[in-house]
C-alpha cells in the first residue's frame, strides 16, 4: 500500500509543478534546442547495475534584444529534439529563466505512476484483507 500512495503522491507532485509552470509561464515565444545534452548513469537493481542515458535539452531564446539559454533540470530517457530544432516556448515575465516546453511535456509519465500507483495501493488493500481474513477466523 505504502508504493502506491508514494506513487499516487509522486503523479501529484509532478502534476502540480508542471501546471504551476503553465501558469506562471505566460508570455510566448520560439526559441532553438540549442544542444541535447547526454548524460551517463547507472540504475542499481538487485542483483546487477544497468546503464542509464538521459537527455537534457538547452534552449535558446530571445527576451527583449537579449539571447538567453536555458538547461532543462529535467532529463528524458529519450532524445525528444534535435539540435537546432525550432520550438515554441512560454517564459515567465518576472523570471525569463523560468520556461514551460509543451512539447517537452511527457503525459503518459503522470498516467502511468497514477495507475500503478492505483494498482499497488488496490493490492495493497486486498491483501490486507486478505491476511486479516485469515488469520481472524
Amino acid at each position: 500500500m505504502l508504493a502506491g500512495v508514494i506513487l499516487l503522491a509522486a503523479a501529484v507532485i509532478a502534476s502540480h509543478i508542471s501546471a504551476n509552470k503553465k501558469k506562471i509561464c505566460t508570455v510566448k515565444t520560439h526559441g532553438v534546442v540549442y544542444k541535447m545534452e547526454r548524460r551517463q548513469g547507472m540504475y542499481s537493481s538487485i542483483d546487477n547495475d544497468i546503464p542509464l542515458t538521459m537527455w537534457y535539452p538547452t534552449y535558446e531564446y530571445s527576451v527583449g534584444q537579449k539571447i538567453r539559454r536555458t538547461t532543462s533540470k529535467v532529463g528524458y530517457s529519450k532524445k525528444l529534439f534535435e539540435e537546432g530544432q525550432t520550438i515554441s516556448l512560454y517564459y515567465a515575465p518576472e523570471d525569463p529563466s523560468q520556461i514551460y516546453v509543451p512539447d517537452a511535456q511527457v503525459r503518459w509519465v503522470f498516467i502511468l505512476l497514477c495507475g500503478m500507483g492505483f494498482v499497488f495501493l488496490l493490492v495493497g488493500i486486498a491483501i490486507y484483507f486478505t491476511f486479516r481474513w485469515l488469520f481472524y477466523i
